[in-house]
Parts: structure tokens; C-alpha cells; sequence
């Protein structure tokens, strides 16, 4: 099975027998990738250009692998995957990717939720890189998946909220693995994995089977840095908003950018972009506060090719905290 971008190259293949994935990153517009990578975006082999045109592959050694770190089959149990919103959970033998069962979800609205309920929840190291994967099947209409990935604080409450984009379809015709990878934020103790539809029906069923979560260590390098000490460093109001520098509050220095809104908001960064490796993994951080009421905040990340046509959409959805919260 391959997955393509928006100009038609694969970025993804998988196989099924035995099950593997092999995701491919491209340096510029051509077709050829010069980076590929396993299922948890750990490089693989790395092609470098050599002057006269020639080029050679690149293996890294000593990479420690990612870790396993939970693992749930659904072959007797959900696994503490429980209704959310507007869904039943339950096991089934109808389907199954490997074992003898899989985890059946049915919808009883047109958009649900299921969500990890175990107790206590998985236990996560702030600065690591977690990946979760599990694969879908639809029964009767494939739909997005939109994997969610919460992040709780020392009291169990969720302090960011992680849903990716852009969804991953399933099909009534084979499993579609669905994954996502993200770093533990600043005051992250433990994590609950989530799954949501959007666009089902009432009564539609989707399977679910082999739940992964493995983790591996990040070199955090700082790409780009805005303080809001003397400018609002390019950060520009787009609707209903301004956006100034304020010495009311100072997570650090002395200022901070404090945005003013006169009903639903948006800003964004005005300069032409930061330059990527798609072999890279980047974790935007940062600290919010909120004066006051009791709205959340969202930061979406959009990831350009060389043309600036937008290829993904990250949203990261932040629960209202009236002190200062690490992204």
C-alpha cells in the first residue's frame, strides 16, 4: 500500500506480509527521496549529494531503536479503550488483523470518540518522542481517523491535547495503519491515546487492531527562538485580535506577547517560513497564560513544501490554565 503527498510522490509504503512500513522524505521538489525511514520516522539510509553529481548513502550506526512501550492486541479485552463520545466499544471476532480478534467501535451519533481509560494512564518522560500506531479497518465506509494523543499533568488532568492532521482513511478492503508521533511537553507525567470520527453515520462500525506505543530519545537543537523582548518578532494578527509586547507578564526577561482579542482569534508568524529537514522531528514549544475566563487555546503548524503549498496541518489544542503552561 502507498501513501502519496499532494504532487503525487510516495512518501509511505507498506506491506502486509510480514507487516512492515517505510516512509520516504524528499530534500527539494524532485521525485526521488533522499532520506527513508522505518514506521517510527527513524532514519534508515540517508542519500547525500557529492560534488560532480555523485551522491552516497548514509546508514547511521549506534541509533538505539525505539522502545516498546505498551502494546494491546484486543484478542480478550478492549484494553481500557472506552466511549468518549457517542460510541459503544467492544471486542469482536468479525475482524481481525493478527490474533483472533480486534477492538469494534460503533458509532451513536454522527461523530464519536473512544479514548484510553486505563488506569493509571501510561506513564511519560517530558523531552521523549512517542509514537503511537494501531490499524483500522472500516465495515461498511471508510472514514478519516484522527488519532488524539492527551497529555496529563501530576493530577491526572490534560494539559494539551494533541489531535493529528490530517486524518488517515480506512477502507472496507484491508487494515490502514494509523499513527502519530509527538514529544512529551513540559509538565507531562502521563498520556492517553485517543481515536476520533468526524463523519460517521449512527450504526457505522470501524475495527481497530495491534496497538503500539514506543518511545525514543530526542537531541533537542534550537532552529528558531522569539523572546518578545523588544518586538513581537513577526507574530501578526489575523482576525479580531492585535498583538503587542506587554511587561504585565514575563514567563522569562521581561516581556511577553500578550494578544487582545474582540471575539474568536487568530495570529500568526509573518516570516516566509523556517527552512526543515524532512529527516528531522521538530516539537514547537513554548508558555501561555491565560488573564482570564476560561477558553482554550489552539496552535496549528503548517508544514510547506518548496512551492508553499501546505502539505500538513498539526493542531494542538491547549486546556485554559491561568499560570504559565509549557507547550
Amino acid at each position: 500500500v502507498y501513501a502519496r503527498d499532494a504532487t503525487d510522490r510516495i512518501v509511505a509504503r507498506t506491506s502486509t506480509g510480514p507487516a512492515s512500513t517505510t516512509r520516504f522524505g524528499f530534500c527539494g521538489s524532485g521525485d526521488s527521496p533522499c532520506v527513508s525511514m522505518d514506521a517510527s520516522n527513524v532514519i534508515i539510509e540517508q542519500d547525500v549529494g557529492l560534488p560532480g553529481g555523485a551522491s552516497v548513502t548514509v546508514r547511521p550506526t549506534g541509533v538505539a531503536p525505539p522502545t516498546t512501550v505498551a502494546t494491546k492486541t484486543f484478542d480478550s479485552t478492549t484494553g481500557g479503550i472506552a466511549n468518549w463520545y457517542s460510541a459503544t466499544v467492544a471486542t469482536t471476532t468479525a475482524q481481525k488483523r493478527t490474533g483472533t480478534a480486534s477492538l469494534q467501535v460503533t458509532a451513536t451519533a454522527a461523530g464519536w470518540g473512544v479514548l484510553d481509560g486505563t488506569s493509571p494512564a501510561q506513564p511519560v518522560t517530558a523531552g521523549t518522542n512517542y509514537t503511537f500506531s494501531i490499524w483500522a479497518k472500516a465495515a461498511t465506509l471508510g472514514a478519516p481517523v484522527i488519532p488524539l494523543i492527551s497529555w496529563r499533568n501530576a493530577a491526572g488532568a490534560s494539559i494539551v491535547d494533541d489531535y493529528i492532521y490530517p486524518p488517515t482513511s480506512d477502507t472496507t478492503t484491508g487494515w490502514t495503519q494509523v499513527q502519530a508521533s509527538a514529544v512529551a511537553p513540559a509538565g507531562a507525567v502521563s498520556v492517553k491515546y485517543g481515536i476520533t470520527i468526524n463523519t460517521s453515520a449512527v450504526g457505522q462500525v470501524h475495527y481497530f487492531d495491534d496497538y503500539t506505543l514506543t518511545s525514543s530519545a530526542v537531541t533537542a537543537v534550537p532552529t528558531v527562538a522569539k523572546g518578545f523582548e523588544t518586538t513581537v518578532d513577526n507574530m501578526t494578527a489575523l482576525v479580531a485580535a492585535t498583538a503587542t509586547t506587554s511587561t504585565v507578564q514575563a514567563h522569562t526577561g521581561t516581556k511577553s506577547l500578550a494578544i487582545v482579542p474582540t471575539a474568536s482569534w487568530s495570529v500568526t508568524d509573518a516570516t516566509p517560513g523556517t527552512t526543515v529537514n524532512p529527516a528531522a522531528v521538530y516539537q514547537l514549544t513554548g508558555w501561555e497564560r491565560l488573564s482570564a475566563g476560561s477558553f482554550g487555546l489552539q496552535v496549528g503548524v503548517l508544514w510547506l513544501d518548496s512551492g508553499a503549498t501546505v502539505l500538513r496541518q498539526d493542531n494542538i489544542i491547549i486546556r485554559p490554565f491561568w499560570h504559565w503552561l509549557g507547550l
